[in-house]
């Protein structure tokens, strides 16, 4: 598969629902306190602490980006790989990572409006408040 092949398929491979067995860290989707979500992207990136968002047009993800992590979950959705959900915590309005805000950028930057996360079932309520969601 080819870069180009995903960017016209809109479908990026998640390790989530049927697929969860492709997940490389299965303890954050099979925690009884936590749950998958999909999210829309811009909403999260929006509600992000402001030092540590990342710009969804920006190549690389911005100033507060880490290394070449956007190019690398490009490649890896590519090369027909899965990739985890993103964790995410949600305090009121403001959202922050446990990991995978670069592949979110990624999957922006591919075509997808909505990404699953991971929330604790106790911060959903405050997440749809600030970020549209659907279940999958």
């Amino acid at each position: 598969m080819k870069l180009a092949d995903l960017f016209e398929s809109k479908k990026l491979r998640w390790a989530v629902g049927p697929n969860f067995s492709h997940a490389e860290y299965k303890p954050a989707q099979t925690n009884k306190d936590r749950t998958v979500v999909w999210a829309r992207i811009s909403d999260i990136m929006s509600h992000t602490r402001r030092d540590y968002a990342l710009d969804l047009n920006h190549p690389r993800g911005g100033a507060h980006a880490v290394g070449a992590r956007v190019a690398k979950a490009k490649q890896h959705w590519a090369a027909g790989g899965y990739m985890d959900p993103s964790e995410i915590h949600v305090d009121g309005n403001t959202i922050t990572f446990t990991n995978g805000r670069h592949r979110l950028v990624a999957a922006h930057q591919l075509g997808e409006e909505y990404a699953p996360v991971v929330v604790a079932l106790d911060e959903l309520d405050d997440l749809e408040k600030i970020v549209d969601t659907r279940e999958y």
